[in-house]
């Protein structure tokens, strides 16, 4: 009985099928402003943000929304994303401003 309880265990098991791995490509066609990223930052909110030669960039997994010198960045080479104690997002620029 043990060893009928034991082969239908490990049948039932390799029946079982695992997730399928699932991915998704970031780059200037789907919405990123430049394929050139020089910083990836996720913030306390979730928020993934990235700093690209042509502005940075914020993208909630569904929207990206860009940031450029129309936006109130000094440069549009953004090289250091951080985000300070009071969540407060700091973008430092190829022109070494904040």
């Amino acid at each position: 009985m043990r060893i009928y309880l034991f082969f239908l265990i490990l049948f039932r098991f390799s029946l079982c099928q695992g997730q399928e791995l699932y991915h998704r490509i970031l780059n200037a066609d789907n919405g990123l402003p430049s394929n050139k990223v020089h910083t990836v930052f996720e913030d306390s909110k979730g928020y993934v943000w990235f700093g690209t030669e042509n502005g940075v960039c914020r993208w909630d997994s569904k929207n990206f929304v860009t940031y450029t010198i129309k936006d109130g960045l000094p440069n549009n080479e953004v090289l250091v994303i951080y985000e300070d104690s009071k969540g407060r997002i700091w973008f430092s620029t190829f022109s070494n401003e904040l």
